[in-house]
């Protein structure tokens, strides 16, 4: 689960591609030098439909919400954000997801070292510009699952969007986050001595060397990305949102508790909080505990939290 939140070197303005079915069309943005690749879903006859741009969670993760690494308990296929697709078109709403850099059709490009955070949200912000410029959506509407929620945050501050949606996004700084997570695993002078080296990143001491013992966590390639990204505070960054805001968290999430989308929800008072009873950090019913619903990380046939989709339509219908 530490491997995935870190594993985050992965990430681009306009182009359009080849066809892959009736309804889902696959397309690409190019944002500096990389090209990304994405799958369009739109819902049959419909004209000028909202469009919803689903951005995807931190670690190597591909535009159906799948990862590679299935050693990583945290990993595997379950086809999260895909099944979000296919839920939004059923319903007359298309929508965009991608492949970050690195990853699925976009892993043909070289991942530099250094990567930093602000390049994910330069990636959305091309989306958001291709689907702008598009013309053909009534509507463009922000969805970030996790870490894609603060990237969704910062786009949604450089571009024209009608709503967000946040899923299992945390209001606390990554740093604060990793700290939080790694301090149940961990002695009390091992959490302190982690704390220091995540304090010294944060003030942007990339030579800073974390505890022995976690510099498998922490590889040097990473440690400006997470520099970077702890520059940015998602219950200071939704404060600067001017347009209708969704919260959704899950009672049973293990990586991002509930209370954080309650912190967001009181930074952000015109906010609506959904927090949907037994739903975990994949969208998934899960049972409580890791150990219990970690085989809903790589089920790719359980369906959705069933609460989930009617919460995300509702919202979008109520939408002036």
């Amino acid at each position: 689960m530490l491997k995935k939140l870190l594993f985050m070197l992965l990430t681009g303005s306009l182009l359009c591609a080849a066809v892959a079915s009736a309804k889902e069309s696959g397309v690409s943005v190019q944002s500096g030098i990389y090209t990304l690749m994405g799958s369009l879903e739109l819902p049959d006859r419909a004209d000028k439909p909202p469009v919803v741009l689903i951005i995807a969670g931190s670690g190597p993760t591909d535009r159906d919400g799948n990862t590679a690494d299935l050693r990583n308990p945290a990993g595997g296929k379950r086809n999260t954000l895909r099944m979000l697709a296919e839920g939004l078109s059923e319903a007359g709403i298309a929508s965009v997801r991608y492949d970050k850099r690195g990853v699925g059709a976009s892993h043909l490009m070289s991942v530099p070292d250094n990567l930093r955070f602000e390049d994910f949200v330069d990636d959305a912000v091309a989306w958001l510009n291709w689907l702008q410029q598009s013309g053909r959506f009534s509507k463009i509407i922000i969805m970030g699952h996790s870490e894609g929620a603060l990237i969704g945050m910062l786009a949604a501050q450089r571009t024209e969007v009608q709503a967000f949606i946040s899923l299992c996004g945390p209001a606390d700084n990554v740093g604060d986050l990793l700290q939080w997570q790694l301090s149940k695993k961990i002695t009390a002078a091992d959490s302190k001595a982690n704390q220091l080296f995540l304090q010294q990143l944060k003030q942007g001491n990339l030579q800073a060397e974390p505890p022995f013992y976690l510099r498998d966590l922490y590889p040097v390639h990473v440690r400006g990305f997470l520099s970077s990204e702890m520059a940015y505070t998602p219950t200071a960054e939704i404060q600067k949102l001017k347009v209708p805001v969704l919260l959704i968290g899950g009672t049973h999430d293990i990586q991002v508790l509930p209370e954080q989308a309650q912190k967001l929800a009181k930074a952000q008072p015109g906010a609506q909080l959904t927090v949907i009873e037994g739903m975990n950090h994949v969208l998934k019913q899960s049972p409580e505990g890791e150990l219990a619903q970690m085989p809903t990380y790589s089920n790719p046939l359980l369906p959705l939290a069933p609460e989930l989709m009617p919460a995300v339509l509702s919202f979008i219908r109520q939408l002036p």
